[in-house]
């Protein structure tokens, strides 16, 4: 649920929603434009927001590996 929510909060700034607005800004006048760079452009962003995302899941998971480590060490 946390993953998603992030890579929602990514995606709406990037549209001028959030804190990514500036690069947004010159991501979607290349994206007007169409064509083959403007496909292209896109599917950077997704690729990058997919690769965030993984890593959040990652990080998250071995936060609660830590955090089991810790609880195990306690008892």
């Amino acid at each position: 649920m946390a993953v998603m929510e992030v890579s929602t909060q990514m995606w709406l700034g990037m549209w001028g929603l959030g804190h990514y607005s500036e690069d947004a800004s010159t991501a979607s006048l290349i994206q007007e434009a169409g064509g083959a760079f403007g496909k292209k452009e896109q599917k950077h962003h997704e690729d990058e927001i997919t690769h965030h995302v993984k890593e959040i899941e990652h990080l998250q998971k071995e936060i609660e590996w830590h955090k089991k480590k810790i609880k195990k060490s306690k008892t």
